[in-house]
């Protein structure tokens, strides 16, 4: 079993009423122990990084060393997802490199200073949904940003726009529809339609935030 796409993990966690726990690593360690964690539960789980995000001098290295530890437990149902792909390059290395899952979060422009708009954001994240459908490999697409990761310049620059929980609810129109055709390694007996999650985090003033990101 081994690696499935995001599409399989969502489609099952969804048919049998529970969750799947997604961990961000950044070496062997950590993922060696989130694996061994998803063994000994015999839970499936999504084993995610960011770009850059690892002490290797090139991501490449990194992610075939994941590649092959996940390989050690054929057992475990993993989601090997790449977190917050800032780019199309991005993504398609990932790809490349054997991940099952990539996010393409597109609310940031190519200088990763200057926020996307919506129709922009919308039209990288097709281009990475047409590219990785092509190869059996699902999408998350960030629509707007969470907060956190950007500081404006000045405190009067404008920041990205906030995520707005109803865009998720409806496919932009330049989005193609899923198609389970798209996706050679999911089960044909589920429905074909895009899946929505929607999280809450808390932030350090306490106020609740909630965002939704969107599977294709």
């Amino acid at each position: 079993m081994a690696l499935i796409s995001l599409t399989d993990a969502l489609d099952a966690a969804r048919a049998g009423s529970y969750g799947v726990g997604a961990f961000n690593v950044t070496d062997l360690a950590q993922a060696e122990a989130v694996l061994d964690a998803a063994a000994e539960t015999d839970s499936p789980v999504i084993v995610q990084t960011i770009a850059g995000a690892s002490t290797h001098g090139r991501d490449e290295l990194f992610w075939e060393a994941l590649v092959n530890l996940i390989a050690h437990y054929p057992d475990v149902p993993v989601v090997l997802h790449l977190d917050h792909g800032a780019s199309y390059d991005d993504c398609v290395r990932a790809i490349g490199a054997g991940f099952t899952s990539v996010m393409i979060d597109g609310s940031m422009r190519d200088d990763h200073v200057t926020p996307a708009s919506f129709d922009e954001n919308v039209a990288v994240t097709k281009k990475v949904v047409d590219y990785a459908h092509a190869h059996g490999v699902s999408v998350e697409g960030e629509l707007g940003t969470i907060g956190g990761r950007w500081r404006p310049p000045r405190r009067s620059a404008p920041g990205p726009p906030p995520t707005r929980p109803n865009d998720s609810s409806r496919p932009p129109a330049s989005t193609p529809s899923p198609s389970r055709s798209a996706h050679p390694t999911a089960r044909t007996s589920s429905p074909a339609r895009p899946m929505g999650r929607s999280c809450t985090w808390t932030s350090s003033s306490g106020s609740p935030h909630v965002f939704r990101t969107r599977i294709w």
